[in-house]
């Protein structure tokens, strides 16, 4: 049934998610924004947004709202899409990597041609963890490539494949 006349939804809020976060620095938090609407509709508008940091001493913000902590702070985060805009607090704690672990720590034998994931958790002093594994300041290694690959490019980073038959370990650095 056509309508006498078209409704006009009018964008009311936007809801950055999460509310606040805390990273350690150099770790990433990514936040999303979820537009309202009048009609009490939403929406995932997070490609749309325009992102800034008040702060970006403290953490900086790209296109798709993946923040990075730079140095120990808050800053408020601000999504906006015209004159509409929704905000999240972002504290960087001044925690540094203890270390980087790596499962499965003991993997299971690989057969020649398959893969298996592997996945890199960075652990902060203040015991925060952070995933890590395709993270561009992690770089994957595997001591024998030609047993063993192993990806550093998103989005299958940490990725081995088998290639041959022997034994090799698969390691990160930070």
């Amino acid at each position: 049934i056509p309508l006498a006349h078209p409704i006009a939804l009018t964008h009311v809020a936007i809801d950055i998610e999460p509310p606040s976060a805390t990273v350690p620095m150099g770790a990433h938090q990514a936040f999303t924004g979820m537009g309202r609407y009048s009609d009490g509709t939403a929406l995932d508008i997070t490609t749309l947004l325009m992102w800034s940091s008040s702060s970006v001493g403290v953490a900086t913000i790209d296109a798709t709202g993946r923040a990075t902590g730079v140095s120990a702070g808050t800053t408020t985060i601000t999504g906006w899409l015209g004159a509409v805009s929704g905000t999240a607090a972002l504290t960087v704690s001044s925690a540094t990597l203890e270390r980087v672990e790596i499962e499965p720590a003991t993997p299971p034998a690989l057969a020649v041609g398959r893969t298996l994931a592997f996945h890199a958790t960075g652990v902060y002093t203040d015991g925060a963890t952070v995933d890590l594994t395709a993270d561009a300041n992690l770089i994957w290694a595997s001591d024998t490539p030609s047993v063993a690959s192993i990806s550093i490019a998103t989005p299958s980073a940490g990725i081995a494949t088998g290639r041959s038959v022997g034994t090799t370990r698969i390691g990160a650095v930070y």
